[in-house]
């Protein structure tokens, strides 16, 4: 009985190299390397109107400058303008909200980001729209001029 087992033991170890042998033996087919190739699509004038119009949509890199505190400069220093507004009560500044940038939606309006220092939170606001109480009413290169239920609020550029 142990020669038996001792026999088919060896006849398995046998099988085993010959396919291995035979494997590493017999030709193989070469493995091709394949391409996705997509050509270049075709510009026409419909296109490059359509990206130019894109472009115009697109905000100025001086615009953007602005956000971050970028005044121009000339030879005598920075221009500065000031926005004066008449009102009864004077304008608070809302210095819990800082202004984070804007996001231009495919219809070229613009809403600008605001983030809340005392709960973390992100505010977007558009233009004459109402979200979460808060309401966009002007924006300058000096700040931002904001609504929160009948109040008037002031938030300055970044520095």
């Amino acid at each position: 009985m142990k020669q038996s087992i001792k026999g088919l033991a060896d006849l398995f170890l046998l099988l085993i190299i010959a396919v291995l042998a035979a494997l590493l033996l017999l030709p193989r087919a070469k493995e091709r390397l394949s391409f996705n190739y997509q050509p270049v699509p075709n510009y026409s004038m419909k296109n490059q109107d359509q990206e130019q119009k894109t472009q115009e949509q697109l905000a100025k890199p001086r615009e953007i400058a602005v956000l971050f505190g970028w005044r121009e400069k000339t030879g005598q220093g920075t221009i500065e303008k000031t926005v004066e507004v008449v009102a009864d009560d004077p304008i608070e500044e809302a210095t819990w909200l800082k202004p984070m940038g804007f996001v231009s939606g495919q219809d070229g309006a613009r809403n600008y980001l605001f983030k809340e220092s005392k709960t973390g939170k992100v505010l977007t606001l558009a233009s004459g729209v109402e979200s979460k109480g808060w309401k966009l009413l002007e924006v300058t290169p000096e700040g931002f001029l904001l609504e929160f239920q009948g109040k008037e609020y002031i938030i300055k550029q970044n520095e």
